[in-house]
C-alpha cells in the first residue's frame, strides 16, 4: 500500500505547469518544452519507483529522468549567465553527449552535479565577453541565490532523511526557478534601457 508521501513526490511533479504556462504565454517555447520533458519524465520516474505502475523499461526512464534534471541545470544556468544563450547549440550538442555518457553509466549525482556545475562554468568563461550584468537593485537574483540553496539542500537532504517530502520540495523549487531566471534577465535588459 502507498504512503501518502509516495503521491506527494509523484503529484509534486504538478509545480512545472505555471512555468511550462509562463513560458508558452511569452512564446519562449525551448524553455517550455526543456521543463515540460524534465517533469515528464521526473513523474514518470516516481510513479515507477512509488510502484504506482509496473513498467519494464530497462532503466530508460531512469536514464532520461537524470538526463533532463541536468540538462535543465545547464540550459537555465547558460539562460541566466549569458546574453548568447541562443547562440551556443554547439556547446549544448557537446554538453548533451557528456551528460547523456555520464548517466548512461549511471554515475553518482554526487559527481555528475559537480561536473556540470564545471561544464556551466567553462561554457560561460568561454563566451565571458557576453556574460550578464546584474544590478544590486534586481531582487530576483535574492530571489534566485535563496532558491538555489534551498532547492539543493532539499535534494541532498532527501538522500539521508525522509527521501518523498524533500524530494517532493526540491521539485516544487526547481521548477519554479526557471519563471525568476527569466524575470531577472528582463529586469536587467529594463535596468540596461535606463541606463542609456
Amino acid at each position: 500500500m502507498s504512503k501518502s508521501s509516495d503521491y506527494f513526490v509523484v503529484f509534486s511533479n504538478l509545480a512545472s505547469l505555471p512555468a511550462i504556462f509562463y513560458f508558452q504565454y511569452y512564446q519562449k517555447y525551448y524553455y517550455s518544452i526543456q521543463i515540460l520533458l524534465t517533469s515528464v519524465f521526473s513523474f514518470l520516474h516516481h510513479l515507477i519507483h512509488c510502484n504506482f505502475y509496473n513498467f519494464d523499461d530497462k532503466g530508460l526512464i531512469d536514464l532520461l529522468d537524470n538526463l533532463y534534471s541536468y540538462m535543465s541545470i545547464y540550459v537555465f544556468s547558460i539562460y541566466l549567465f549569458l546574453s548568447n544563450h541562443n547562440e551556443l547549440k554547439t556547446e549544448l550538442t557537446i554538453i548533451q553527449t557528456i551528460l547523456f555518457s555520464l548517466n548512461y553509466m549511471r554515475i553518482d549525482a554526487i559527481i555528475v552535479l559537480p561536473i556540470n556545475i564545471f561544464l556551466i562554468l567553462f561554457i560561460t568563461g568561454i563566451h565571458y565577453s557576453n556574460i550578464n550584468k546584474f544590478y544590486i537593485k534586481n531582487v530576483y537574483i535574492y530571489i534566485i541565490i535563496f532558491m538555489c540553496i534551498a532547492d539543493i539542500s532539499c535534494f541532498f537532504i532527501a538522500a539521508q532523511q525522509e527521501y518523498n517530502y524533500f524530494h517532493s520540495f526540491h521539485h516544487l523549487f526547481s521548477f519554479t526557478l526557471p519563471i525568476f531566471v527569466d524575470k531577472c534577465i528582463n529586469k536587467n535588459i529594463t535596468e540596461m534601457e535606463m541606463e542609456n
